[in-house]
């Protein structure tokens, strides 16, 4: 075995190479095959020291030249949200029946309380946007065509909503139904009720009997018809 000492490894060096190392590693190799056994051994570790110094060099280079080579663009999006106001009655062209029964016997009064007079079949769905989200419209109703006879009245009643999203309406007290408009859900805003029955407001219609003494009938049927309205 032939060790060489770190003095012999910097001359070695310099002739060959032309430059020096700052520190190089003490290297222990068994000599089998003479002095130029040993530089070719380290001829060959010099090269592959040299690869991999231009290897690290060229991906340095393509690394930075990556991370300059990008663009970028941009455009504007117009986003248009219209305003809108629907309503449905459900079912749909349903016609309400409502009846007082008469007495069956002299003296007794008119029959308020076998149901005939009440009605709940019927649903009010709609669906609503606002111009601005400190907004609100309501839903008014009121009779069209036709009047209510003398002596009685229709009243009308909507219920509390339990579907729907957004901000439903607030269904005001029960009403008595006349030609003029009246507000019968208030404080609707950006919402949709869901649609179809059991959906959106339930209604009940009930007829009363207000004054017998004011009792005129010119038909033996009376039809008339209520429009719902909803706006700002």
């Amino acid at each position: 075995m032939k060790k060489l000492t770190y003095p012999q490894q910097m001359n070695y060096w310099k002739l060959k190479f032309g430059w020096g190392i700052s520190r190089p590693q003490p290297l222990n190799i068994k000599l089998t095959g003479g002095y130029s056994k040993l530089r070719g051994i380290l001829q060959i570790n010099n090269l592959i020291s040299f690869g991999i110094t231009i290897t690290f060099i060229l991906v340095s280079v393509l690394k930075l030249n990556a991370q300059h080579n990008w663009d970028d663009d941009d455009h504007q999006l117009s986003l248009t949200i219209p305003e809108m106001s629907l309503l449905s009655i459900v079912p749909a062209n349903e016609v309400i029946k409502l009846e007082i029964t008469l007495p069956e016997r002299a003296g007794d009064e008119f029959n308020q309380t076998d149901g005939n007079n009440i009605n709940s079949n019927t649903w009010i769905n709609y669906s609503s946007t606002l111009k601005n989200k400190n907004g609100q419209k309501k839903l008014m109703v009121q009779v069209t065509s036709g009047s209510i006879p003398n002596g009685m009245a229709i009243e009308l009643t909507a219920e509390e909503t339990k579907t729907g999203k957004g901000r439903c309406g607030k269904p005001s007290t029960t009403i008595r139904l006349s030609d003029k408009q009246q507000t019968l859900i208030s404080n609707i805003g950006g919402a949709s009720t869901g649609k179809g029955k059991n959906y959106g407001h339930r209604l009940t219609y009930k007829l009363i009997l207000v004054d017998i003494n004011k009792l005129e009938f010119k038909e033996p049927d009376t039809f008339i018809t209520v429009t719902y309205t909803i706006s700002d």
